[in-house]
């Protein structure tokens, strides 16, 4: 969160932000993101129903969800409040920017899943269901290895 504050601040970034961790393969269209994003015009997450309590424990961020609209944010919880999973796929509005400063000066992890934690209890932010079989974490090297299979069977 760092590290984007300070891109935001140098380049006096003032629209809408798309952020994506680098660990994740996606499939879905980003196109279709954006444009829910900007049919609701609030902050807007990617997430998917991973159906396994046991799978997010510990491992995830957690929503909790009130139609679309996300009321409580876990990041890798040890007991989680449902299996509704985060993905690491996030659009800001422009007044974000205002909420990261304040995050970070007040001392707050750099970890981006405890922003949104955060964030959800500031403003609206609302979820964007991606379907499980359109992400892929490949932040180790067994998890690149299971995808790359999926993908060389077709």
């Amino acid at each position: 969160m760092r590290d984007l504050s300070f891109v935001v601040e140098k380049e006096s970034i003032d629209e809408d932000i798309l952020v994506i961790a680098g660990d994740n393969l996606i499939e879905f269209s980003l196109k279709d993101f954006y444009n829910r994003f900007n049919e609701l015009d609030k902050n807007l997450i990617a997430v998917y129903d991973i159906k396994d309590i046991d799978k997010v424990r510990k491992r995830h961020g957690v929503v909790v969800l009130d139609g679309n609209r996300v009321v409580d944010f876990q990041e890798k919880p040890e007991e989680p409040k449902s299996t509704m999973k985060s993905i690491c796929c996030y659009l800001f509005k422009p007044g974000v920017r205002g909420l990261l400063k304040e995050y970070l000066e007040e001392g707050n992890s750099d970890a981006t899943g405890f922003f949104i934690e955060w964030l959800c209890k500031k403003t609206d932010v609302y979820s964007y269901d991606v379907g499980r079989e359109k992400v892929w974490d490949v932040g180790n090297l067994e998890s690149l290895r299971k995808v790359r299979e999926r993908f060389e069977r077709g």
